[in-house]
């Protein structure tokens, strides 16, 4: 049996429009055009999932071209793909179809898991049937929360403009699985505040102070500690034992460093020569 990959996206966006319309005959455009200017701006907020199907017996999404060194990058870096996701109202396979989204995305990271996304989204029911919106810009697949510009539209959403985000809740890296909630005002502020704090503490820190590294203590796996702040920016870390509990359990300390090519071997030799300086680090025994 062929193994199924499906990518499951939720997009949340806010559309602002000057006015309202339908696919219309040339005629009634151009009264559409001479309207055009007492229009008022208006804001529509719309929600799908997107369900992207790799592989199986009726993908939705095809490969169609990839560079020489696609196969040897870890970032699948110049894979190119071409599809026609079906876009639902709620996340189950056998939610209410609400439209199509139709375009292409390219992996264009080198560094970082991230695509370059072209996509028009085809509106095939409701009070926006047969109107689209376009959407162009970078995805950063990895990350909780990420927004694009929505560039265009057509019908409904002529000369629109505004943004989408998208979220992914849950992806399973063994065979492709993912599913996505909606992004609440809680989360989003969530996400917000820990963005703030990694950029007003932790980056402008080791920029300002031209730091290799920024060492910080570990107080154990079921304690929230500072360790947390840079460890969901997604900055590179080593942690090594630093000292011992009265029960033999190791207390860390973690090196954290920017996203930097190269960075990482630096960090390792920095932990090594903690861990030869200090002679702290013992092997690992068994204890029934």
């Amino acid at each position: 049996m062929a193994k199924l990959a499906l990518v499951l996206l939720l997009f949340s966006g806010m559309i602002m429009q000057l006015v309202s319309s339908t696919i219309e005959e040339p005629k009634e455009v151009d009264e559409w055009l001479q309207k055009l200017q007492h229009g008022k701006e208006r804001v529509s907020r719309v929600q799908f999932f997107l369900h992207d199907i790799l592989s199986g017996k009726n993908p939705s999404a095809v490969e169609v071209a990839k560079a020489s060194i696609t196969n040897k990058s870890s970032t699948f870096f110049g894979l190119v793909n071409i599809f026609d996701d079906p876009l639902t109202e709620g996340p189950e396979p056998t939610s209410k179809l609400v439209g199509r989204a139709q375009g292409l995305y390219g992996f264009d990271g080198q560094q970082e898991l991230s695509l370059l996304l072209a996509i028009n989204v085809v509106f095939t029911t409701g009070k926006f049937n047969g109107s689209s919106l376009t959407f162009l810009g970078r995805n950063a697949v990895l990350q909780p929360l990420r927004e694009m510009p929505i560039v265009g539209g057509t019908g409904a959403f002529r000369l629109a403009r505004g943004f989408v985000q998208i979220k992914t809740h849950f992806f399973n890296i063994t065979n492709g699985d993912a599913i996505v909630n909606p992004a609440g005002n809680k989360e989003n502020e969530a996400l917000i505040g820990m963005a703030r704090l990694t950029r007003d503490s932790f980056v402008k820190s080791m920029k300002e102070y031209n730091l290799d590294a920024l060492v910080t203590p570990g107080l154990g796996a079921s304690v929230f500690s500072v360790t947390s702040i840079p460890a969901i920016g997604g900055f590179p870390g080593i942690s090594v034992p630093a000292g011992y509990d009265s029960k033999g359990v190791p207390i860390g300390i973690c090196f954290w460093g920017l996203k930097a090519k190269g960075l990482e071997p630096k960090l390792i030799e920095i932990a090594y020569s903690f861990e030869k300086a200090t002679k702290i680090r013992k092997p690992p025994s068994f204890k029934p």
